[in-house]
């Protein structure tokens, strides 16, 4: 919303929503999974969106409270991030500025894949937590997969399903990085 210049119309976002910074200064409406529907109705929106990992019944909830509610999809690939900057640019009246984001991102997948083509493939782990309540990477199917496939790594948890997994398979696949 910030990137295609609507920043200024957001009344409430989720306590994960940090970026860009000067976003910290517009009001918590709890998590996306826990939303604070009495905080959603006090600030009145105009209109909410939701992620599809909103729970249904909270989505609902604002529905039958009047609030009109924009459902985005959260499927984890490239073109679906592309698609909801231009939804976005086409809801909020900024079609050419998204336009214009997803061009120059679509020019940057371009080169650098382009650039790594030929280098060689590095095996990767990445950390997305760990600790007492385990330890958590994306597997295939996900956009972060796709970053490090794209970027010439190879995901060493790209077969697996979830986002959990163990300090042994690490160990077991010994990541370059």
């Amino acid at each position: 919303i910030f990137a295609i210049g609507k920043g200024d119309i957001l009344v409430g976002r989720t306590e994960y929503c940090t970026y860009p910074q000067v976003v910290l200064q517009v009001p918590t409406i709890g998590s996306i999974m826990e939303p604070n529907i009495e905080k959603i109705v006090e600030i009145m929106p105009d209109l909410v969106f939701a992620s599809s990992i909103v729970p249904l019944e909270a989505v609902e909830q604002l529905r039958s409270l009047g609030i009109q509610v924009v459902s985005m999809k959260n499927e984890e690939s490239f073109d679906s991030t592309y698609n909801t900057i231009l939804d976005l640019g086409y809801i909020l009246g900024a079609q050419e500025q998204a336009d214009l984001i997803v061009k120059e991102m679509q020019e940057e997948v371009k080169y650098i894949t382009e650039k790594v083509s030929n280098a060689p493939k590095v095996s990767t782990y990445y950390v997305i937590a760990y600790g007492e309540y385990g330890d958590y990477t994306p597997g295939g199917g996900t956009f972060i997969n796709d970053v490090i496939t794209m970027a010439g790594g190879i995901n060493i948890a790209s077969d697996m399903e979830g986002w959990k997994y163990s300090k042994e398979k690490l160990i077991e696949q010994d990541p370059d990085i």
